[in-house]
């Protein structure tokens, strides 16, 4: 299927590693002129060293500094005169793995530091994003959410709270912009073999969480370019789960194979 992506100006945030980085090879195989954004600098001087090509562009975005966010975009804006698509990936998996407890037990200063990450990082560059491709009169925003903003996560309160509000931005930005021509929404995977999550990936108590295999983070990334692509040009304001299953079933498929062939309906 084409996608018609061929010079689409994109800027993916967290682009230097994880399923930003895999956003960002993706849209350059489709042609799309790209703009890596990320807060560490070597991660982006790899990415051009990996991929050597005149439509990877770097810029230093730091998603919870609404000046660098907004200083990015302009930047963007005056070299493109446009821009098309953002995909926001921005986060710090390691320090939510670390840090993030469950509310009675988690840390005003740690509830701030992931609240100001996810929900503050996504509104600025909603803000920012948002006013450019409002005035343009169209664009495709795709924000990275996550199953755990859909359902309980015992441990991880202030990334659930901040993704599900990420969830809800989703539904009210794109009341307010797509009759402007701007579409909103989000994908929400599971677990992803990115570096901060290949410590859990050969749990086996893990696998039997999902129906499928985990996904890699180009699984991710390829539902960033459907929803860039006006292909998904009737699709605003809803959140895509992509989780091999993750959500949908709980469970060790193995017992409930047993339990249907001892008990059948």
């Amino acid at each position: 299927m084409e996608l018609g992506l061929t010079d689409n100006v994109v800027l993916v945030t967290g682009g230097g590693q994880g399923i930003g980085k895999a956003g960002v090879m993706r849209f350059l195989d489709e042609g799309a002129i790209v703009y890596a954004g990320d807060i560490n600098d070597q991660q982006l001087q790899e990415l051009q060293q990996e991929r050597p090509t005149k439509k990877l562009r770097t810029v230093h975005f730091d998603v919870t500094d609404s000046r660098s966010v907004a200083d990015g975009v302009e930047k963007i804006v005056e070299a493109e005169g446009r821009l098309d698509t953002l995909f926001h990936n921005a986060m710090s998996a390691q320090y939510v793995n670390n840090n993030d407890r469950g509310v009675t037990d988690l840390s005003e200063e740690v509830w701030r530091k992931i609240r100001t990450l996810v929900l503050d990082g996504t509104y600025h560059c909603l803000k920012y994003v948002g006013r450019v491709m409002k005035k343009q009169g169209k664009g495709s925003i795709i924000l990275t959410s996550t199953v755990d903003a859909l359902i309980g996560c015992p441990g991880f309160d202030a990334y659930v709270a901040s993704k599900g509000a990420v969830v809800a931005l989703v539904r009210s930005t794109a009341a307010d912009l797509s009759p402007q021509g701007v579409r909103v929404n989000s994908v929400a995977p599971g677990f992803v073999k990115t570096p901060a999550q290949m410590g859990f990936i050969d749990d086996p108590a893990l696998k039997k969480l999902h129906l499928m295999e985990v996904a890699e983070p180009e699984d991710i990334a390829n539902v960033a370019l459907f929803l860039a692509s006006d292909v998904s040009r009737v699709i605003t304001g809803t959140t895509i789960v992509a989780d091999s299953g993750y959500l949908c079933f709980k469970g060790d498929i193995g017992e409930f194979d047993q339990m249907i062939a001892t008990n059948p309906p």
